[in-house]
């Protein structure tokens, strides 16, 4: 997760209280964030500062230590404007990424999407940023093992097109408020 609380963002809080949650559960939780100062979440999740502002070195570094530790499940949460705020290839990076990463560990991988309202505007830039986030988010419903949305809207929409995909797409709610609900791992 790029943030973490005490950063005010809503993919760092959900980030936290799902990994509090997996703690709970008997489950061993890393987090990479590139937060300056992070909150102590819990003993027992080890949390590793890294910077998240050059991607295709970020997802080398990662990929050995995932490679090393060998998790069961890998589970990224996902906003578009964090990978590419301006559109083009930024955003293919991702599920690129996830496709060379199954090749080297076999683990699941869970894309939580948040905040998938594209485009911004109705403007070329606006066209020019959601084409390539479109594409990027049907790459992504076929390289990952699962893939959550955190609201209902987005989720309905890429069960209509991909109806098929029906039993790896789910839809989490988020938020602070929000009773928790169950997916199957």
């Amino acid at each position: 997760s790029k943030t973490l609380p005490p950063d005010i963002c809503g993919v760092g809080d959900h980030t936290s209280k799902f990994a509090k949650e997996l703690v709970s559960r008997g489950h061993f939780v890393k987090i990479w964030t590139s937060c300056k100062k992070p909150a102590v979440l819990n003993s027992k999740i080890n949390i590793l500062n890294y910077s998240f502002t050059k991607k295709f070195e970020f997802f080398f570094k990662i990929q050995k230590e995932l490679q090393d530790w060998n998790p069961d499940y890998l589970i990224i949460p996902y906003t578009p404007f964090f990978f590419s705020r301006k559109g083009g290839i930024g955003n293919f990076l991702l599920p690129l990424w996830i496709l060379k990463f199954k090749q080297l560990v076999r683990c699941k991988i869970i894309v939580y999407a948040h905040e998938l309202h594209y485009p911004i505007e109705f403007s070329f830039a606006g066209i020019f940023r959601a084409i390539p986030q479109i594409i990027n988010i049907w790459l992504l419903v076929f390289v990952c093992s699962r893939m959550c949305f955190s609201y209902e809207k987005a989720y309905r929409k890429i069960l209509n097109w991909f109806p098929k995909k029906q039993t790896s797409l789910f839809w989490l709610p988020s938020g602070a408020n929000i009773t928790p609900v169950a997916m199957p791992l």
